[in-house]
């Protein structure tokens, strides 16, 4: 396993007070990730499955929130009331697979660290580990950090009419509908579509259409380029 930057020495502390809520829908899911907080040596989560479950809850009593961001729809904007409400308790937001758009808005949220499905157990737990200790944990591959002076590949500014696609593709609008929208070919809509997945990291227009609201905000001051 690869060791995450600021790792070595870290060990979670066993004697915080509070609980752990979990936040997750799949119960297949549910199950496996509360057996790993058990063994971060968190007592076995209380579980929710979804972000009005999570609103029900009372919060500032636990000190560990963890978020699947696909459970709560990526909506960061609850997610960021989610860690004010806390009190200042780690929120460890959870995803998928690794995306660099994702993980930066989610740290924009204000959660404490970022961790995937893809990630081996064992880096869950150290995720976990130091975000437990009041240190952030989001590894660089994740984080789109400026490499050359410029933005890694996958937390590159949309263009002007990439956002505009963006923003259509959010309103569940077909490929003709967006092509007559902005007046032009529905081959360029498709080429377009493409270079918008590729740059947000989301797998398909659905995964797309979910992010679509926050990610807009966050790139509003991206470089125009009219196609």
């Amino acid at each position: 396993m690869s060791k995450l930057p600021g790792a070595s020495g870290f060990t979670a502390p066993h004697d915080e007070p509070g609980g752990c809520l979990l936040v997750e829908e799949k119960p297949v899911c549910r199950e496996a990730l509360s057996h790993l907080l058990v063994r971060c040596g968190l007592p076995r989560p209380d579980c929710v499955g979804s972000a009005r479950e999570a609103d029900g809850r009372a919060a500032p009593a636990y000190s560990l929130v963890v978020v699947d961001l696909f459970t709560v729809n990526y909506d960061f904007r609850w997610l960021e009331a989610l860690t004010q409400r806390v009190a200042g308790a780690p929120v460890v937001a959870l995803d998928d697979r690794r995306n660099p758009a994702l993980s930066d808005l989610a740290r924009k949220a204000g959660v404490r660290a970022y961790a995937s499905k893809d990630m081996a157990a064992e880096e869950i737990e150290e995720v976990i580990a130091i975000a437990r200790t009041g240190q952030p944990v989001f590894p660089p591959p994740l984080m789109g950090e400026r490499c050359g002076g410029a933005r890694a590949e996958g937390s590159r500014q949309l263009t002007r009419r990439q956002l505009e696609v963006l923003a259509h593709l959010g309103q569940g609008m077909t490929n003709r509908e967006i092509a007559t929208a902005l007046d032009i070919a529905p081959g360029t809509v498709k080429l377009h579509i493409h270079q918008v997945l590729k740059l947000t990291g989301s797998r398909n227009r659905t995964e797309a259409a979910l992010i679509a609201p926050r990610f807009l905000a966050a790139s509003l001051a991206g470089p125009e380029d009219p196609e």
